[in-house]
């Protein structure tokens, strides 16, 4: 420490101002010294010692003065000052100088270990209040981050009890903070989130983070917001969870946007999907009878062309059926006129056919029905997933299973891909974030799990009316 502790020493006396510096130096201090009142000040305030040992006796400014000017310097805020004297040595000149601001008065008789043991001691006291004053200036700066922040920014106990909440939290969730301060953070879980709440209690309890986390919140009126929840466990000195840091980001706008965008995606595939099957495959249908045509021509006549012209004709109406599903893909006109059962068995078909592997889809209830509106989104979800699975995941085998539990519709995509480490909260990929829009669209909840070389399985359960009777 003494290393980096930098000590000026004013005293007018130049055999004690030698004595102490070198006394000072030889214990490894750096060591500046000043012989006026005048030069010892502007010393402190161009070099901004640690500490100041000042005479008190000086001839242009006395010590109690310079440490009183030096004390009111807010540059000089962690340098200490002790003052020292031969003459004033009485209780109430030490007293004076106490009051005046001075950390700590030495009468210059004192022994060589004494004042040696009293410097360091000082010097700790020094470092350890600089230190202090760091942190504080360095939490306040935190502070002001969290308060400006645009976010929600809050913490809680590992018991689920608010300890901070700041403006912007005010302002999404409606709350002041005198009103959130100690209670449970589950006034702000709305009904039918219980689950989900309890898996991110169980991911803190393992210290692992929650990140970009997109589900619903409960506000103040008892209003929804969107939002996207980071979670990260707060630990103590011995490396024990003690609580979570929550970042709550408002994503209403961004929600509706994205909406948006899906929609006119939409509108385009739709669009291509009609000149898929209208424009290419008419024109392809179109050559296909022209074709057909000149295969019975040359088979009449006999021409050695003639298995040319059927091979090309099988060509051409490969193409046709390629077409065709393309157009299917863009524009599932399918799912509204046949249902969604129908559908995924079509689908299963294709995929089977196309790419050569095992695909399976099961439902129990033959006469299931569906509206549209879900039926379309849960087909896209499936849709993706199985692209996900064959395009990312390597799998070779996919079941589909479509249940209904209850009040839910269970939509259930498992593969035995590759897998992935997910992370609660961090679907990064665009797949899994459209994936994740379409369900909210029909008020679902989608779950993804997986593992490394275990395969995936996508669950989407989504209200379903039927149980209620209106079949």
């Amino acid at each position: 420490m003494n290393a980096t502790t930098r000590i000026l020493i004013a005293d007018d006396d130049a055999d004690d101002l030698h004595l102490y510096s070198e006394l000072l130096r030889a214990e490894g201090y750096e060591v500046w010294e000043a012989s006026t009142g005048q030069e010892g000040l502007r010393a402190a305030r161009e070099r901004r010692p640690d500490l100041v040992l000042m005479d008190v006796m000086l001839p242009d400014l006395s010590g109690v003065e310079a440490c009183h000017q030096i004390k009111a310097d807010t540059a000089l805020s962690d340098t200490f000052v002790v003052l020292f004297s031969g003459q004033a040595t009485s209780v109430a000149h030490k007293i004076e100088g106490l009051e005046t601001g001075a950390d700590d008065y030495l009468v210059k008789n004192i022994q060589r270990d004494e004042f040696l043991a009293r410097i360091r001691a000082i010097t700790r006291l020094q470092h350890t209040t600089a230190a202090l004053r760091a942190s504080e200036q360095h939490h306040r700066e935190l502070a002001a981050i969290v308060e400006s922040s645009e976010d929600a920014i809050f913490s809680k106990t590992l018991d689920g009890r608010i300890v901070s909440w700041n403006r912007a939290a005010e302002r999404i969730y409606g709350y002041a903070a005198e009103e959130m301060i100690g209670r449970p953070i589950t006034v702000l879980v709305p009904p039918g989130h219980e689950e989900e709440f309890r898996d991110i209690q169980q991911d803190l309890s393992c210290a692992r983070r929650v990140v970009n986390y997109e589900t619903l919140r409960r506000k103040k009126d008892g209003s929804l917001v969107e939002v996207s929840l980071t979670i990260s466990p707060v630990r103590d000195a011995t490396g024990s969870v003690t609580g979570a840091s929550i970042i709550a980001r408002d994503i209403t706008e961004s929600r509706r946007l994205e909406k948006e965008l899906l929609e006119i995606s939409a509108t385009e595939r739709r669009r291509i999907g009609h000149e898929l099957h209208d424009g290419l495959g008419q024109y392809l249908a179109g050559i296909a009878f022209r074709a057909k045509a000149l295969e019975q021509a040359l088979a009449t006549e006999g021409s050695p062309h003639s298995p040319e012209a059927n091979e090309l004709t099988g060509f051409i109406s490969n193409a046709i059926s390629q077409t065709r599903s393309l157009a299917h893909g863009f524009d599932p006109i399918e799912v509204e006129k046949i249902g969604l059962l129908a559908s995924l068995q079509n689908l299963v078909a294709e995929t089977k056919n196309f790419f050569n592997i095992t695909c399976l889809f099961r439902c129990q209830d033959s006469e299931l029905e569906v509206d549209a509106r879900t039926s379309l989104a849960l087909y896209r979800i499936v849709q993706e997933a199985i692209h996900n699975a064959i395009t990312h995941g390597a799998a070779r085998q996919i079941e589909i299973g479509l249940t209904v539990e209850g009040s839910q519709l269970c939509l259930r995509i498992r593969d035995n891909g590759i897998g992935f480490q997910p992370q609660i909260g961090n679907q990064t990929g665009m797949g899994l974030r459209v994936m994740g829009y379409r369900a909210r669209s029909i008020g679902a909840k989608l779950k993804i799990s997986s593992q490394p070389n275990q395969g995936t399985e996508i669950r989407c359960e989504a209200p379903y009316p039927s149980a209620n009777g209106s079949r």
